[in-house]
């Protein structure tokens, strides 16, 4: 059975100190945790249930019990599941919440001013242009509050103060209006209605995918990373931040190869400068494209790496202990993840592929 593994993340799952990959496979409506060896290789999946078609996942000790849990959004049943880790790579039983309508995207963090350890989470659900917000407990439990109105068919969200004021806002990439959406939270656990940016795109040959935060241009106000999966020149989309939750024009940086239908995009320091970079996995195109930051909001042209078939998920960490940010990919339609090891200079080793 083809497992279709739709997202993927790094933790540490059996708390050895070394990094493990977690991945939702909406295939087998399940998670697969794979072990690290700290040499950059992995050990065969662990498996453990969680709901129907999950779709994306999230990482966090939520119970404060010192072993990390993960949160999966599950799409076939409009369900988010937390599921608490045994500390040995292996999962408890699901532990269910009811979202918006065909949830799609999760963001993990701290909300809450006066609970400064209490996790909370946030959903994108697509079927009603809306994103959730679950409110958590030390214990692990959480609370729903109401949905909050997003743009046209929300496909991403994720974390960041935009205003400067110390509360963790939300933003949303928003595939069926071409824009952002950010949401200013107030500490509290509570947001004001969106703020919306445009992507200066065309919605329908640009759908929209997932959305990165960094500090591009080093003025200590937040910036976006937003990919377009157009098949024929999709691209990356830099919108840096005013410091008020909105943002300057969009610059587009086009990735190049044969309809390379760029899905998923993380920030982080690729090459040891203190400059945030880029990669991005497309998902026709079986390749991570990596975009080296300038520090002033630009980018180098990406340089492309190949990986399995049908990337459709990029998450980043050192696998091998060596201080250098290193790529795995989530490769839906070859049940596998693609491991990239990272030089240190921006420059990465060939893809290992592990089954899932």
């Amino acid at each position: 059975m083809n497992e279709a593994p739709a997202s993927v993340a790094v933790g540490d799952f059996n708390g050895d100190g070394i990094p493990d990959l977690v991945l939702a496979n909406r295939g087998t409506n399940n998670v697969s945790v794979l072990l690290g060896n700290g040499d950059g290789t992995f050990q065969a999946a662990l498996n453990s249930a969680a709901g129907t078609l999950p779709t994306a996942i999230a990482v966090g000790d939520f119970n404060t019990d010192g072993n990390l849990d993960v949160a999966v959004v599950n799409e076939g049943d409009n369900t988010v599941s937390i599921l608490f880790g045994n500390g040995d790579g292996t999962f408890q039983a699901p532990v269910n919440y009811a979202v918006g309508s065909n949830p799609t995207s999760i963001a993990f963090g701290y909300f809450l001013s006066e609970i400064p350890n209490a996790p909370c989470l946030a959903v994108v659900n697509q079927g009603d242009n809306t994103v959730s917000v679950l409110l958590g407990k030390s214990d692990g439990s959480f609370f729903v509050t109401h949905p909050y109105p997003v743009g046209s068919i929300p496909v991403s969200v994720a974390l960041g103060d935009f205003n400067g004021d110390g509360n963790v806002d939300l933003v949303v990439a928003n595939n069926g209006d071409a824009t952002v959406s950010v949401l200013l939270g107030d500490g509290h656990g509570d947001f004001a209605a969106a703020l919306s940016s445009s992507t200066g795109l065309s919605t329908s040959g640009f759908p929209l995918g997932s959305v990165a935060v960094g500090d591009f241009n080093i003025d200590g106000v937040l910036d976006l990373a937003v990919v377009n999966g157009n098949k024929v020149d999709g691209a990356v989309n830099v919108l840096l931040g005013n410091g008020d939750g909105t943002f300057l024009p969009v610059t587009s940086y086009f990735i190049r190869g044969t309809y390379p239908t760029p899905v998923s995009v993380v920030a982080g320091d690729l090459n040891g400068d203190g400059i945030h970079d880029l990669a991005v996995s497309n998902l026709n195109g079986a390749t991570v494209s990596v975009l080296l930051g300038n520090g002033d909001g630009t980018f180098e042209l990406p340089v492309n790496y190949s990986v399995s078939a049908t990337a459709i998920s990029v998450a980043e960490g050192d696998l091998n202990g060596d201080g250098n940010l290193d790529l795995v990919t989530a490769n839906q339609d070859v049940s596998a993840v693609s491991v990239l090891l990272g030089n240190g200079d921006g420059t990465f080793q060939a893809a290992t592929s592990y089954s899932v």
